[in-house]
């Protein structure tokens, strides 16, 4: 009996987390890659779930050990960003981006941690939201944690905000930067410290965004 129950208990480990099952998506996910991250939601508005999912490549000729400072091998493996719709007869691909979503690891700087933040690709609210963080463990003081929004327009995922959040972490002063691609407006915020809120005197001001207001993922590019 006390057998049975742990050959039971084995059959029915769950997947570890950070290693969600392929699953229903098993199909999408071509040979020599594993599934990273996957985020449920509504884009289109027609009542059902849609998906984002995050793909990394598995090649062990770009996973390579560091001399100098960093303790861990680097992870230089390519990640996919894919945007499936969900159709009545299945998922139909809405976008396939291999050069946005950064590598786990730096070749120009192997003090950067992975950039990509837990469930930092979600769809909530019917925005495709992504979410990166840009910090050294060694040899810098400075952090940046930037949020990408998206919203599906005919067919594209357009850029409708992008927000930036950038502070040291030794002296806790940081500077926030939000931008509305809708309104063409930046919202600009200063003075605040991370450490001492009570302190913060913050300053607040806009300006009109230059370039581009009509921006959209597929000819974005973070590489």
């Amino acid at each position: 009996m006390r057998s049975n129950l742990i050959l039971l208990l084995f059959l029915t480990t769950p997947v570890l987390a950070g290693e969600p099952s392929s699953g229903q998506f098993k199909d999408w996910i071509p040979s020599g890659w594993k599934l990273l991250q996957t985020s449920k939601g509504d884009l289109n508005k027609d009542g059902r779930d849609d998906v984002a999912l995050v793909l990394e490549e598995k090649n062990p000729k770009k996973i390579k050990e560091d001399n100098n400072l960093s303790p861990l091998p680097l992870n230089f493996n390519k990640r996919r960003l894919l945007v499936l719709l969900r159709e009545k007869s299945g998922y139909q691909e809405l976008i396939k981006k291999d050069d946005f979503l950064p590598s786990e690891s730096s070749e120009e700087n192997s003090c950067l941690v992975d950039p990509l933040v837990e469930k930092g690709v979600k769809i909530k609210k019917g925005v495709l939201q992504i979410e990166l963080n840009y910090w050294l463990s060694c040899g810098g003081y400075g952090t940046t944690h930037e949020t990408f929004k998206f919203r599906l327009e005919n067919d594209r995922l357009r850029l409708i905000g992008r927000d930036s959040l950038s502070f040291s972490r030794n002296s806790g002063d940081q500077e926030e930067n939000s931008k509305n691609f809708l309104t063409g407006q930046e919202k600009i915020i200063t003075g605040r410290n991370k450490f001492e809120k009570e302190l913060s005197n913050p300053k607040i001001s806009w300006k009109p965004i230059e370039g581009k207001k009509e921006i959209y993922l597929d000819e974005m590019t973070l590489k």
